[in-house]
């Protein structure tokens, strides 16, 4: 069985009468990168915050490692690296100087410096000063101080936030690597559905504090509500003939549309328009697009709770 990493029960924060997150269970196991996915201001941050003890949840638990964050704080967060937000760092010191100080703290040897900057890419910035870095390098020195002491989880918070598709594709590629080479797992947030697509294989969506989804990506993009197109010459006496036959469609400006059916099914309609001489040019299946889906999600979730304030349904 699978080693949970993370696990939490109605975790909740609230804010006077502002409820920030709503009971939120989440479940992260070794060895995944888990999306945490949703709108800004969805809760996001502050649900991270409460993973890493820097704020104090109003209701709930949340266990790492199999242990209350709660009651043995220091001792679990000895094995969590973040970044939560933009890095930290002094401007007028090296790369090396800037994990030095780090190093020093937590006792981890200068080795290991020279580990971490050759692993986050930074190895040749030699005497260049952290001010003089681009945001890419920025983002990637955060990220060597957060897996400095070889932490089993990394938690990271919009880590490609504000960068260029060059430095996006650089920070992803190497996330992507964590769990194989280094036994990591990972908990991304983001609010770009296409980021965490690209880089996650678990995700968990969050909409106004309540967690809508959670699975595999996998699940996520078998929510979609595919379709089968058929591209024809003779529309209206196609779509007569499928009247007449009793087969459910919908009109399209080329053609028609069925919903999503077996193979046996398409071959059939097929069949049943060659042998009614009407050409057919094309027939394609059509899929909702991930935006699509994490847009009809977040829909329902507030029609379902569109009276009903911070409770969820």
């Amino acid at each position: 069985m699978e080693k949970m990493i993370i696990k939490t029960k109605n975790l909740s924060k609230k804010y006077k009468h502002s409820t920030v997150v709503d009971n939120i269970s989440l479940e992260v196991r070794q060895g995944e990168i888990y999306g945490f996915l949703g709108p800004n201001g969805a809760g996001k941050t502050t649900t991270i915050r409460m993973l890493l003890g820097l704020i104090k949840s109003s209701n709930g638990e949340i266990r790492i490692n199999g242990k209350s964050v709660d009651k043995n704080r220091i001792e679990v967060l000895k094995n969590v690296g973040s970044l939560v937000e933009s890095p930290s760092y002094y401007g007028n010191l090296t790369a090396f100087e800037n994990l030095k100080i780090i190093a020093k703290v937590r006792k981890i040897p200068d080795i290991r410096i020279n580990e971490v900057l050759q692993i986050v890419g930074l190895n040749m910035a030699g005497n260049k000063l952290a001010k003089n870095f681009s945001l890419g390098m920025k983002q990637r020195l955060g990220i060597g101080a957060a897996i400095l002491g070889k932490p089993e989880l990394l938690i990271l918070d919009e880590p490609t936030n504000g960068l260029d598709p060059s430095g996006i594709e650089e920070i992803r590629e190497l996330i992507k690597s964590f769990p194989e080479k280094y036994g990591m797992t990972i908990i991304i947030s983001s609010h770009l559905l296409s980021e965490i697509d690209r880089i996650a294989t678990h995700v968990g969506i969050i909409n106004k504090g309540r967690l809508i989804f959670q699975g595999e990506m996998s699940s996520l993009r078998n929510l979609n509500e595919s379709c089968i197109h058929f591209h024809v010459e003779e529309i209206e006496k196609t779509q007569m003939l499928l009247t007449d036959r009793k087969i459910k469609f919908a009109n399209h400006s080329n053609g028609f549309v069925i919903s999503k059916t077996g193979y046996k099914e398409v071959a059939a309609i097929n069949k049943l328009l060659v042998e009614n001489k009407i050409n057919i040019y094309r027939i394609e299946e059509q899929k909702e697009s991930l935006e699509k889906i994490f847009l009809n999600l977040i829909r329902k979730d507030e029609e379902n709770n569109v009276d009903l304030g911070s409770n969820r349904l």
